[in-house]
């Protein structure tokens, strides 16, 4: 298998063949890949722009960025995710929303709370809302962690 790396986004991929005999030239001969995926890179200003843009690109490997003013919602996330197979990673950029000088600037925050996020986070993954268990569980560890902080 071929490594991809987003690094190489965009390039072209070759083997090179070398024909060597003892005492007669070498041949190299470069030859280019043809199949395999390429790696795309996006950035949009709405999830119906990266949709969009999904539909248009079924055959390559992605990565996407989305600039928000707020935390893409599991119904976002599992929308961009059906558009394509080949999705590897969604970034949201977060707008700050307050004008406090650093107006226009991404930054990654969320005026969620862990709690909420979680529940985004297990409803995206699981196709529903975590159970009350798993939340008291989840409650459990967020307190734990509270109070290891407070004895550092």
């Amino acid at each position: 298998p071929l490594a991809y790396s987003f690094s190489e986004a965009d390039q072209e991929k070759f083997v090179v063949i070398i024909e060597a005999n003892p005492n007669e030239e070498t041949c190299i001969t470069p030859v280019q890949l043809k199949s395999g995926k390429r790696l795309l890179r996006g950035q949009f200003d709405s999830v119906d722009a990266a949709v969009r843009w999904l539909d248009d690109h079924p055959d390559s490997y992605v990565k996407i960025a989305i600039k928000t003013s707020h935390y893409l919602t599991a119904e976002d996330q599992h929308r961009l995710h059906q558009a394509h197979p080949r999705l590897l990673a969604v970034i949201p950029l977060l707008e700050d929303q307050e004008d406090s000088g650093t107006s226009g600037q991404l930054q990654f925050q969320s005026k969620k709370t862990m709690e909420e996020l979680f529940v985004d986070y297990f409803q995206f993954k699981k196709g529903q809302p975590p159970n009350s268990e798993l939340m008291k569980l989840f409650r459990e560890v967020l307190a734990s962690e509270a109070d290891e902080e407070k004895s550092n």
